[in-house]
């Protein structure tokens, strides 16, 4: 019964989602919660509803809920539950500029064996659409030749909102804007969710924005009827389509509903077409300011797609103790917190070693798919846990089969 009455609620939740009524969204998963306890899809949809809210410290706390949820449980998880957690951490990384995470989290479904092939493409929409975003023009062609290949198998009707979106984009940028307004035309006859229309819409929008020579007119004669907008990033989108210009107080009068990527995205078109040359200098200041939060992979591709130049690094000394983490004169008790404490006293002593070594030496146990999950989480929260106090936005480094201590790092036994 409680089952049938959790899945009840739920399902009423994902109506409200649909008609863009987040608040009462939020209030009826967080009643299933409290009243039937934990369930990975559940916490995944009251995660978008806090974020579509603009609570981004609710947002945060619910992300790391569901890393805690996949960690601990893994492998009494479906693949289609599995699917849909590296999904949504995906998406949700993004916000947070972590769009290296991002990445390996949609390549962990895309080269999975256990997965389908449709959330394979899925998965593959998120890597065309990052690496768009992030100027890898060779990376994104690949990518998007790979997806809409693949997608010619399904019905438009059939496919979900973020393959429209990502095919959009691809098509934007590798055909021409004419192919990406089609695009955008046929895919609104399919999609049931408000605030995806004008997803689709004002992401189209910014686009127009982003490549030179902009065309405001062309598109506004192609694209009739549009949408209303949802959330602040669109308001200002919308002003600037009608008037070609923002100002800054415009643009950020509600920065905190915004996450660091929106507002790095807002501050690139308001360092262009801002009404004043102080608002273009603020937003570009803003820009710089924010990249440095974001790994440094992602703000190094950002900073030269924004043609922006980064800071040199400085050295911050990280000193490990058989209890606690030493940051600077800041100390850590780390006491529970004995799996990451294992992490990085390895990495003191080998700076750089093969994730199969690293799973071996932190878990006496051989490298399989699972512990590499639980190796990426690892190194997620250690980053998030420090990266604020360290002042770098990356701590260790986990690529191409080894796990490395990051420039800018020096990491010493206490």
């Amino acid at each position: 019964m409680n089952r049938e009455r959790r899945i009840e609620l739920h399902g009423q939740a994902k109506e409200q989602m649909k008609k863009g009524e987040y608040r009462l969204a939020a209030e009826t998963l967080s009643k299933a919660r409290s009243a039937f306890g934990e369930n990975l899809l559940l916490l995944i949809d009251l995660t978008v509803c806090e974020y579509m809210l603009g609570r981004l410290f609710r947002w945060r706390e619910l992300l790391k809920e569901i890393e805690d949820v996949v960690e601990e449980t893994r492998e009494l998880l479906t693949p289609q539950t599995l699917y849909n957690a590296h999904l949504f951490l995906g998406k949700f990384l993004e916000e947070q500029g972590q769009f290296k995470n991002a990445l390996r989290s949609y390549e962990s479904v895309v080269e999975g064996e256990e997965f389908s092939d449709r959330q394979k493409i899925m998965c593959l929409a998120g890597l065309v659409r990052v690496a768009i975003f992030l100027g890898l023009e060779q990376e994104a062609e690949s990518s998007y030749i790979d997806l809409s290949t693949r997608v010619r198998a399904f019905e438009a009707e059939n496919q979900r909102i973020e393959v429209l979106h990502s095919l959009m984009w691809g098509e934007f940028a590798f055909v021409g804007l004419e192919a990406s307004i089609a695009r955008y035309l046929r895919a609104r006859e399919h999609v049931d969710y408000a605030c995806d229309l004008s997803l689709l819409y004002f992401d189209l929008a910014e686009l127009v924005f982003i490549r030179q020579p902009v065309n405001r007119s062309r598109f506004k004669d192609l694209v009739l009827n549009p949408p209303e907008p949802i959330n602040a990033f669109e308001v200002a989108l919308s002003k600037l389509l009608e008037v070609g210009t923002l100002t800054y107080r415009e643009a950020f009068a509600k920065a905190d509903e915004m996450s660091v990527t929106t507002q790095v995205r807002l501050g690139f078109l308001v360092s262009r077409f801002g009404t004043e040359a102080v608002d273009r200098l603020r937003a570009t200041r803003l820009i710089s300011t924010l990249l440095k939060s974001f790994d440094p992979f992602s703000a190094r591709a950002l900073a030269s797609k924004f043609g922006l130049t980064l800071p040199s690094e400085t050295v911050t000394e990280i000193r490990v103790g058989a209890a606690s983490v030493n940051v600077g004169d800041e100390q850590l008790n780390w006491r529970r917190r004995t799996t990451a404490l294992s992490l990085l006293s390895v990495l003191a002593d080998q700076r750089s070693l093969e994730v199969e070594s690293a799973v071996k030496q932190v878990w006496n146990a051989d490298y399989n798919a699972s512990y590499g999950e639980r190796l990426r989480i690892l190194v997620r929260r250690i980053n998030e846990d420090l990266q604020a106090i360290a002042l770098k936005p990356e701590i260790l480094v986990l690529n191409s089969g080894r796990i490395a201590v990051a420039e800018g790092i020096s990491l010493n036994r206490a």
